[in-house]
């Protein structure tokens, strides 16, 4: 179908002859039906059999000894018999091009051994491919289909990368406020004991002694955060997450999401 589609453009609208009604014959008028060809002819020595695939896709049964008489009419011609001698010739095709003003004629020849004499060929306007054309072309589309594989793979594995760096990143935001509020708690409460000494203390000191200590903490905490927060989207997120957590002692050491998933599948 794509070979067609290369030499026609479009199947729209083309007449198609099917030289043999076995199985390949009736898979390739499935295929020709999905893509809008309009008419299709079946040929056949045995001509019940014939009419009979004809008539499973709309068609028209033509008797296997008219079979050069209605050449001129079709477009494409998908050949697939159990002869032991050539069906087609070049004399009779060049003669078929002459009626059809040289309206160009594709033939796919998928019998063996082959149905059209390899002369035919060779005459302008008349394309013909056999089963060896078609597994060149089958087996550079597999190339074609593992060059992509590859790259579908190197587009996957650095969106796994993404999706595990931003699961893991999930982690640094609670770890970061978990970290700041009990440095926070700490402080609080070493100055509740302080204060509690210290009676004599006015209100202005202990709020400059407030100050002063959160400023501590704020300015101890400045560069761990910073850290932990440029790694969030990094690969290293959950290393540097439980680091910091083991530590700081943050609600013991948890296993990042990664780890958990792993384990769970282990």
């Amino acid at each position: 179908m794509e070979l067609a589609k290369k030499i026609f453009g479009a199947l729209e609208g083309k007449t198609v002859l099917i030289v043999g009604a076995g199985e390949m014959s009736e898979l390739a008028a499935k295929h020709l039906m999905a893509n809008g060809v309009k008419d299709i002819y079946v040929s056949n020595r045995t001509y019940s059999r014939a009419e009979e695939l004809a008539k499973t896709f709309n068609g028209q049964a033509i008797s296997f000894s008219l079979l050069k008489e209605n050449l001129e009419l079709m477009d494409i011609i998908i050949t697939s018999t159990g002869a032991p001698h050539f069906i087609f010739h070049k004399e009779e095709i060049q003669k078929t091009l002459h009626k059809r003003k040289n309206k160009p004629l594709f033939f796919i020849d998928i019998a063996v051994p082959r149905d059209v004499e390899p002369a035919v060929d060779k005459c302008k306007d008349i394309y013909v491919y056999d089963i060896d054309d078609l597994q060149m072309l089958v087996n550079a589309n597999i190339l074609e289909r593992k060059r992509e594989a590859r790259y579908a793979e190197e587009i996957i594995e650095k969106y796994v990368d993404r999706f595990w760096a931003k699961m893991n990143s999930l982690h640094i935001v609670p770890t970061i406020a978990e970290l700041t509020k009990k440095c926070e708690d700490i402080r609080r409460q070493e100055l509740e004991k302080g204060f509690s000494k210290l009676s004599h203390f006015s209100e202005a000191d202990r709020n400059m002694i407030n100050s002063m200590t959160g400023a501590m903490i704020k300015k101890i905490l400045h560069n761990p955060i910073n850290v932990l927060r440029k790694e969030a989207d990094s690969s290293n997120a959950s290393e540097f997450v439980d680091v910091t957590k083991k530590l700081f002692n943050l609600n013991g050491h948890d296993l990042s999401q990664k780890e958990k998933v792993e384990g769970k599948e282990k």
